[in-house]
């Protein structure tokens, strides 16, 4: 009898346990996270639901990160600024260079022609990433690793390198630097906002943080120019704008003078690239020897016009 009621009894638990799993969902990480049904809708019209979102929350400063698995099985994270997409990040492997099969095959054939042997991506804070920003025209990609460099002076085993390649596949410039990961650095609105009055027919091209300022890379009418913004407690002040001038241009009059006077005093001192600059204070002319001697990469002189 007790032996009926017992089975009886784990009957009917066994239906209900069934019963439940059938009407059961996974958990909403957007509902969980307390993210907006507006930006819930937003993240999908970019990313479609066949992305898998592992995590989602909006943060007191009325931040949003959603990280999520894309359609290649890519890790990413995406960013909103209040009720605005700002930035999206996209992670590749950076293990045994598995990134140069991930790649779109011209990012990865620039990646290559750059030329720079014996990378090290082991490192804690390499990474091979994607990136797209809110004002951006496309999107472009970083590499940050370490690799040898030696001279008649000096080498280092572990020197840093930090690419930065355009959707196009054509290579915008190569820093000599670690420089602060762009996830830290997300809402560049005000500095975009800038440039777009500043150089109103100018195409963005790529960005990064040095160590609290925003640099931004633009093409101004078929010039790449590099705009700095000084950081200011939470602002961006625009400082200069900088270009690469060809390197047997005829200097004028002032910086001429200004560069022959420096050199009775530093006669080692041979400039290799010279860059126009544009400040609040003036123009000047930027003259840089590519050096590696005392942990220094380069030193620039700069004559004001």
């Amino acid at each position: 009898m007790y032996k009926r009621i017992i089975l009886s009894l784990w009957t009917v638990i066994g239906i209900l346990f069934a019963v439940g799993c059938s009407d059961y969902e996974p958990m909403d990480e957007f509902e969980s996270g307390k993210v907006s049904d507006f930006i819930k809708s937003d993240f999908y019209q970019r990313y479609s639901k066949d992305v898998d979102v592992t995590e989602a929350f909006t943060y007191y400063d009325n931040s949003t990160r959603i990280s999520f698995i894309d359609s290649d099985g890519l890790p990413c994270t995406a960013i909103y600024q209040g009720f605005e997409w700002v930035f999206t990040q996209k992670n590749y492997e950076k293990d045994d260079f598995a990134f140069l099969n991930q790649l779109p095959q011209n990012v990865a054939r620039a990646y290559i022609r750059a030329g720079i042997d014996n990378e090290d991506y082991q490192i804690d804070d390499a990474y091979v990433i994607e990136v797209s920003r809110n004002g951006f025209d496309n999107k472009f990609y970083e590499f940050e690793f370490t690799a040898p460099y030696s001279n008649n002076e000096i080498t280092i085993e572990h020197f840093y390198f930090h690419l930065l390649i355009d959707e196009k596949g054509e290579l915008i410039d190569v820093l000599n630097s670690n420089v602060n990961p762009s996830i830290w650095w997300y809402n560049m609105n005000d500095c975009v906002s800038y440039v777009n009055h500043r150089y109103p027919e100018a195409e963005l091209l790529a960005a990064y943080n040095d160590a609290g300022d925003n640099v931004l890379y633009i093409n101004d009418k078929g010039i790449q120019k590099k705009v700095r913004f000084r950081q200011s407690n939470k602002d961006q002040i625009w400082s200069e704008t900088s270009y690469r001038l060809d390197n047997d241009i005829e200097l004028p009059e002032s910086v001429r003078i200004g560069y022959e006077k420096y050199r009775t005093e530093h006669p080692d001192f041979i400039y290799d690239e010279v860059y126009h600059i544009e400040r609040k204070d003036g123009i000047f002319y930027g003259l840089t020897m590519n050096v590696m001697s005392h942990n220094v990469f380069e030193e620039t002189v700069y004559f004001k016009i």
